[in-house]
Protein backbone atom coordinates (compact mmCIF):
# COMPACT_ATOMS: atom_id res chain seq x y z
CA UNK A 1 0.00 0.00 0.00
CA UNK A 2 1.35 3.44 -0.92
CA UNK A 3 1.87 5.59 2.14
CA UNK A 4 0.92 9.26 2.19
CA UNK A 5 3.94 11.47 2.82
CA UNK A 6 3.57 15.21 3.24
CA UNK A 7 5.49 17.88 5.10
CA UNK A 8 3.76 20.98 6.43
CA UNK A 9 5.17 23.69 8.66
CA UNK A 10 3.89 26.04 11.32
CA UNK A 11 5.69 29.30 12.00
CA UNK A 12 4.71 31.82 14.65
CA UNK A 13 7.40 34.29 13.64
CA UNK A 14 6.47 37.08 11.20
CA UNK A 15 7.87 36.49 7.73
CA UNK A 16 9.96 39.68 7.81
CA UNK A 17 11.77 38.39 10.93
CA UNK A 18 12.74 35.06 9.38
CA UNK A 19 13.22 35.85 5.71
CA UNK A 20 15.84 33.17 5.11
CA UNK A 21 13.80 30.42 6.78
CA UNK A 22 10.66 31.24 4.79
CA UNK A 23 12.71 31.36 1.56
CA UNK A 24 14.16 27.89 2.25
CA UNK A 25 10.71 26.43 2.97
CA UNK A 26 9.22 28.03 -0.12
CA UNK A 27 12.03 26.73 -2.34
CA UNK A 28 11.47 23.24 -0.94
CA UNK A 29 7.73 23.46 -1.69
CA UNK A 30 6.75 23.13 1.96
CA UNK A 31 3.48 24.93 2.83
CA UNK A 32 3.72 27.22 5.87
CA UNK A 33 0.79 28.33 8.00
CA UNK A 34 0.58 30.82 10.85
CA UNK A 35 -2.28 28.91 12.49
CA UNK A 36 -2.00 25.58 14.31
CA UNK A 37 -5.72 25.04 13.70
CA UNK A 38 -5.30 25.48 9.93
CA UNK A 39 -2.29 23.17 10.00
CA UNK A 40 -4.30 20.45 11.72
CA UNK A 41 -7.18 20.96 9.28
CA UNK A 42 -4.80 20.66 6.32
CA UNK A 43 -3.46 17.39 7.70
CA UNK A 44 -7.01 16.09 8.09
CA UNK A 45 -7.85 17.02 4.48
CA UNK A 46 -4.74 15.22 3.21
CA UNK A 47 -5.63 12.15 5.26
CA UNK A 48 -9.19 12.17 3.91
CA UNK A 49 -7.83 12.53 0.37
CA UNK A 50 -5.52 9.56 0.90
CA UNK A 51 -8.37 7.43 2.23
CA UNK A 52 -10.58 8.37 -0.70
CA UNK A 53 -7.91 7.47 -3.26
CA UNK A 54 -7.29 4.17 -1.50
CA UNK A 55 -11.01 3.32 -1.61
CA UNK A 56 -11.42 4.32 -5.26
CA UNK A 57 -10.92 0.82 -6.73
CA UNK A 58 -13.69 -0.46 -4.45
CA UNK A 59 -16.27 2.05 -5.75
CA UNK A 60 -19.42 0.40 -7.03
CA UNK A 61 -20.25 0.46 -10.71
CA UNK A 62 -22.06 3.67 -11.57
CA UNK A 63 -24.95 4.42 -13.92
CA UNK A 64 -24.41 4.49 -17.66
CA UNK A 65 -23.47 8.00 -18.79
CA UNK A 66 -24.08 8.60 -22.53
CA UNK A 67 -20.69 9.01 -24.22
CA UNK A 68 -21.97 11.73 -26.58
CA UNK A 69 -23.87 13.67 -23.94
CA UNK A 70 -21.84 16.86 -24.50
CA UNK A 71 -21.52 16.73 -28.27
CA UNK A 72 -22.15 20.12 -29.86
CA UNK A 73 -21.82 22.10 -26.62
CA UNK A 74 -18.97 24.34 -25.53
CA UNK A 75 -18.26 27.08 -23.00
CA UNK A 76 -21.02 27.85 -20.51
CA UNK A 77 -24.25 25.93 -20.96
CA UNK A 78 -27.48 27.78 -20.25
CA UNK A 79 -30.00 26.37 -17.79
CA UNK A 80 -32.09 24.61 -20.42
CA UNK A 81 -29.07 22.88 -22.00
CA UNK A 82 -27.66 21.97 -18.58
CA UNK A 83 -30.93 20.34 -17.59
CA UNK A 84 -30.97 18.34 -20.83
CA UNK A 85 -27.55 17.02 -19.83
CA UNK A 86 -28.81 16.04 -16.37
CA UNK A 87 -31.94 14.44 -17.80
CA UNK A 88 -29.85 12.38 -20.24
CA UNK A 89 -28.01 10.97 -17.20
CA UNK A 90 -31.24 9.99 -15.47
CA UNK A 91 -31.39 12.91 -13.04
CA UNK A 92 -34.95 14.22 -12.50
CA UNK A 93 -35.38 17.82 -13.67
CA UNK A 94 -38.31 20.23 -13.59
CA UNK A 95 -40.94 19.95 -16.34
CA UNK A 96 -40.03 23.10 -18.25
CA UNK A 97 -41.36 24.76 -21.38
CA UNK A 98 -38.84 26.77 -23.43
CA UNK A 99 -40.28 29.78 -25.28
CA UNK A 100 -38.48 32.05 -27.77
CA UNK A 101 -36.93 35.26 -26.33
CA UNK A 102 -40.06 37.29 -26.99
CA UNK A 103 -43.15 38.23 -24.96
CA UNK A 104 -45.24 35.11 -24.34
CA UNK A 105 -48.67 35.35 -25.91
CA UNK A 106 -51.87 34.71 -23.98
CA UNK A 107 -52.52 31.67 -26.20
CA UNK A 108 -49.12 30.06 -25.49
CA UNK A 109 -49.37 30.84 -21.79
CA UNK A 110 -52.39 28.54 -21.56
CA UNK A 111 -50.07 25.54 -22.03
CA UNK A 112 -48.21 26.25 -18.77
CA UNK A 113 -48.90 24.82 -15.34
CA UNK A 114 -49.52 27.27 -12.53
CA UNK A 115 -48.24 28.53 -10.19
CA UNK A 116 -45.17 28.94 -12.38
CA UNK A 117 -41.67 30.37 -12.37
CA UNK A 118 -40.36 32.42 -15.29
CA UNK A 119 -36.61 32.58 -15.99
CA UNK A 120 -34.42 34.12 -18.65
CA UNK A 121 -32.28 31.64 -20.61
CA UNK A 122 -28.82 32.91 -21.50
CA UNK A 123 -25.35 31.42 -21.25
CA UNK A 124 -24.12 34.98 -20.70
CA UNK A 125 -26.13 35.43 -17.48
CA UNK A 126 -24.93 33.11 -14.71
CA UNK A 127 -26.83 34.72 -11.82
CA UNK A 128 -30.26 35.46 -13.25
CA UNK A 129 -31.96 36.53 -10.03
CA UNK A 130 -29.42 39.31 -9.46
CA UNK A 131 -30.71 41.28 -12.45
CA UNK A 132 -34.40 40.40 -12.47
CA UNK A 133 -34.09 37.29 -14.62
CA UNK A 134 -36.30 35.19 -12.32
CA UNK A 135 -39.94 35.73 -11.36
CA UNK A 136 -41.64 33.23 -9.05
CA UNK A 137 -45.21 32.31 -8.11
CA UNK A 138 -46.97 33.52 -11.24
CA UNK A 139 -50.58 32.44 -10.71
CA UNK A 140 -52.33 32.97 -14.05
CA UNK A 141 -51.60 33.13 -17.80
CA UNK A 142 -52.19 36.89 -17.66
CA UNK A 143 -49.51 37.29 -14.99
CA UNK A 144 -47.10 35.23 -17.09
CA UNK A 145 -47.74 37.33 -20.19
CA UNK A 146 -47.11 40.57 -18.29
CA UNK A 147 -44.02 39.18 -16.52
CA UNK A 148 -42.44 37.97 -19.77
CA UNK A 149 -42.72 41.39 -21.36
CA UNK A 150 -41.36 43.15 -18.25
CA UNK A 151 -38.48 40.67 -17.95
CA UNK A 152 -37.32 41.24 -21.51
CA UNK A 153 -37.35 44.99 -20.90
CA UNK A 154 -35.33 44.51 -17.71
CA UNK A 155 -32.79 42.31 -19.49
CA UNK A 156 -32.39 44.85 -22.26
CA UNK A 157 -31.49 47.47 -19.66
CA UNK A 158 -29.46 45.32 -17.25
CA UNK A 159 -27.56 43.09 -19.68
CA UNK A 160 -27.77 44.64 -23.17
CA UNK A 161 -24.84 42.56 -24.49
CA UNK A 162 -26.23 39.21 -23.33
CA UNK A 163 -27.44 36.81 -25.99
CA UNK A 164 -30.84 35.46 -25.00
CA UNK A 165 -31.79 31.89 -25.95
CA UNK A 166 -35.34 32.03 -24.65
CA UNK A 167 -37.72 32.22 -21.69
CA UNK A 168 -38.17 29.17 -19.48
CA UNK A 169 -41.41 28.47 -17.64
CA UNK A 170 -41.40 25.86 -14.86
CA UNK A 171 -44.15 24.69 -12.51
CA UNK A 172 -43.51 25.71 -8.90
CA UNK A 173 -42.78 22.91 -6.42
CA UNK A 174 -43.48 23.96 -2.84
CA UNK A 175 -42.78 20.81 -0.83
CA UNK A 176 -39.02 20.44 -1.37
CA UNK A 177 -36.09 21.07 0.97
CA UNK A 178 -33.53 23.12 -0.97
CA UNK A 179 -30.03 21.67 -1.37
CA UNK A 180 -27.02 22.41 -3.57
CA UNK A 181 -25.06 19.83 -5.57
CA UNK A 182 -21.96 20.78 -7.51
CA UNK A 183 -18.85 19.57 -9.30
CA UNK A 184 -15.47 21.21 -8.83
CA UNK A 185 -12.80 19.89 -11.19
CA UNK A 186 -9.69 20.62 -9.16
CA UNK A 187 -6.28 20.50 -10.92
CA UNK A 188 -4.80 18.54 -7.99
CA UNK A 189 -7.65 16.42 -6.62
CA UNK A 190 -9.58 15.93 -9.86
CA UNK A 191 -13.40 15.96 -9.97
CA UNK A 192 -14.92 16.62 -6.55
CA UNK A 193 -18.63 16.59 -5.68
CA UNK A 194 -19.87 19.27 -3.28
CA UNK A 195 -23.15 18.97 -1.38
CA UNK A 196 -24.92 21.21 1.12
CA UNK A 197 -28.09 22.98 2.10
CA UNK A 198 -29.47 25.55 -0.31
CA UNK A 199 -31.86 28.48 -0.22
CA UNK A 200 -31.75 30.65 2.90
CA UNK A 201 -29.54 28.05 4.61
CA UNK A 202 -26.69 28.28 2.08
CA UNK A 203 -25.33 31.68 3.06
CA UNK A 204 -26.16 31.55 6.77
CA UNK A 205 -25.00 28.03 7.66
CA UNK A 206 -22.36 27.38 4.97
CA UNK A 207 -23.02 23.70 5.65
CA UNK A 208 -21.15 21.76 2.94
CA UNK A 209 -19.40 18.42 2.50
CA UNK A 210 -17.18 17.05 -0.30
CA UNK A 211 -16.12 13.74 -1.86
CA UNK A 212 -13.81 12.68 -4.67
CA UNK A 213 -15.70 11.31 -7.67
CA UNK A 214 -16.85 8.70 -8.42
CA UNK A 215 -18.68 7.06 -5.54
CA UNK A 216 -21.77 5.01 -4.82
CA UNK A 217 -24.94 5.60 -2.85
CA UNK A 218 -23.41 4.43 0.44
CA UNK A 219 -20.88 7.25 0.31
CA UNK A 220 -23.62 9.67 -0.76
CA UNK A 221 -25.60 8.75 2.35
CA UNK A 222 -22.53 9.49 4.47
CA UNK A 223 -22.31 12.94 2.87
CA UNK A 224 -25.92 13.69 3.77
CA UNK A 225 -25.41 12.55 7.35
CA UNK A 226 -22.27 14.71 7.72
CA UNK A 227 -24.16 17.99 7.42
CA UNK A 228 -24.63 19.83 10.69
CA UNK A 229 -28.29 20.24 9.75
CA UNK A 230 -28.76 16.59 8.72
CA UNK A 231 -31.77 16.29 11.06
CA UNK A 232 -33.75 18.44 8.63
CA UNK A 233 -33.96 15.42 6.33
CA UNK A 234 -35.63 13.42 9.08
CA UNK A 235 -38.52 15.86 9.36
CA UNK A 236 -38.78 18.71 11.85
CA UNK A 237 -41.70 20.56 13.45
CA UNK A 238 -44.38 18.53 11.71
CA UNK A 239 -42.63 18.37 8.33
CA UNK A 240 -42.40 15.00 6.61
CA UNK A 241 -39.07 13.15 6.33
CA UNK A 242 -37.26 13.81 3.06
CA UNK A 243 -36.54 11.29 0.28
CA UNK A 244 -32.92 10.68 1.31
CA UNK A 245 -32.52 7.59 -0.88
CA UNK A 246 -33.46 9.55 -3.99
CA UNK A 247 -31.01 12.27 -2.98
CA UNK A 248 -28.23 9.70 -2.49
CA UNK A 249 -28.92 8.29 -5.95
CA UNK A 250 -28.68 11.78 -7.46
CA UNK A 251 -25.38 12.49 -5.69
CA UNK A 252 -23.91 9.20 -6.89
CA UNK A 253 -25.07 9.85 -10.46
CA UNK A 254 -23.53 13.35 -10.42
CA UNK A 255 -20.27 11.81 -9.17
CA UNK A 256 -20.17 9.40 -12.10
CA UNK A 257 -21.01 12.19 -14.54
CA UNK A 258 -18.12 14.19 -13.05
CA UNK A 259 -15.77 11.24 -13.52
CA UNK A 260 -16.94 10.19 -16.98
CA UNK A 261 -16.76 13.77 -18.29
CA UNK A 262 -13.73 14.92 -16.26
CA UNK A 263 -11.96 16.09 -19.42
CA UNK A 264 -14.90 18.33 -20.38
CA UNK A 265 -16.76 19.51 -17.28
CA UNK A 266 -14.90 22.24 -15.37
CA UNK A 267 -17.81 23.17 -13.09
CA UNK A 268 -21.39 22.10 -12.48
CA UNK A 269 -23.84 23.77 -10.13
CA UNK A 270 -27.34 22.39 -9.47
CA UNK A 271 -29.06 24.92 -7.26
CA UNK A 272 -31.49 24.09 -5.96
CA UNK A 273 -32.04 20.37 -5.85
CA UNK A 274 -35.41 20.02 -4.14
CA UNK A 275 -35.61 17.02 -1.81
CA UNK A 276 -39.28 16.15 -1.61
CA UNK A 277 -41.12 14.10 1.04
CA UNK A 278 -40.14 10.46 1.37
CA UNK A 279 -41.16 8.44 -1.68
CA UNK A 280 -41.63 11.50 -3.93
CA UNK A 281 -38.05 11.85 -5.15
CA UNK A 282 -35.86 14.84 -5.90
CA UNK A 283 -35.93 17.55 -8.55
CA UNK A 284 -33.16 19.61 -10.15
CA UNK A 285 -34.74 23.05 -10.55
CA UNK A 286 -31.81 25.09 -11.86
CA UNK A 287 -28.41 24.17 -13.25
CA UNK A 288 -25.27 25.70 -14.70
CA UNK A 289 -22.43 23.87 -16.46
CA UNK A 290 -19.06 25.28 -17.51
CA UNK A 291 -17.16 23.19 -20.06
CA UNK A 292 -13.49 23.02 -20.86
CA UNK A 293 -12.41 23.50 -24.45
CA UNK A 294 -11.80 20.31 -26.38
CA UNK A 295 -8.10 19.54 -26.72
Amino acid sequence: MTKLRALLAFAAAPQEQAVEMFAILKKAGIPVTRSVKRLARSMQVLADFHDSKRQQPEAVTGPAIPVNVLDGWSGTMNEHAAKLLLKACGIPVSDDILFPPAPISAHLAQACRFPAALKIVSADIAHKSDIGGVVLNLRTPAELVAASSAMLDDMSAAAPQAKLQGLLVSPMVSDGLETIVGIINDPVFGPVVAFGLGGVYAETLKDMTYRLAPFGEATALQMIQELRAADLFKGQRGLKPRDVQALAKLLATVSWLAWAQRERIAELDINPVLVRPEGQGVLAVDALVVLRSKT
